[in-house]
């Protein structure tokens, strides 16, 4: 099937994705980078890998900013249905998150990050040659990942 293999998903269009349903407001700019994979076994197992996956907001006024990176594995078993919708349950996070936050240059003390949960989920897809496009509830742009080749 179009859907099985390896996936990137770009900093840029995880970005407009975000963007699309989550309002920055005044704070600054928001950038996101690193690498994000998502592997779709015909066995139903999709892997997510992410080598330094960060997402970072700037607040201009408090001379601030904001840093979240993901690194490392999580799964999950997902389908892809015949009416163009997927669904996916029995989530494994195995990633790290790491939080920074700095004001005027000062890195400010977090609490450790608390272990993370992935909710089961679905949606709507189209796959065509090397596309897969994944709409999600409540965002109005979908994520558009390329096939890795």
């Amino acid at each position: 099937a179009c859907v099985h293999g390896t996936w990137t998903l770009s900093p840029e269009n995880f970005k407009t994705t975000v963007e699309s349903f989550a309002s920055f407001g005044d704070v600054g700019t928001f950038t996101v980078s690193g690498n994000a994979l998502i592997d779709i076994a015909p066995d139903g197992l999709w892997t997510f890998t992410y080598e330094n996956w960060g997402l970072a907001v700037s607040i201009p006024d408090a001379g601030g900013e904001i840093k979240v990176e993901i690194n490392g594995v999580d799964t999950v078993r997902g389908e892809f249905n015949d009416d163009a919708t997927y669904a996916f349950t029995e989530a494994s996070v195995g990633s790290r998150i790491t939080q920074h936050v700095s004001v005027n240059g000062q890195e400010l003390p977090l609490p450790a990050t608390p272990n993370r949960t992935v909710e089961n989920g679905g949606g709507t897809f189209t796959c065509e040659g090397d596309v897969l496009t994944m709409g999600v509830e409540g965002a109005p742009v979908p994520f558009v990942l390329n096939r890795v080749p």
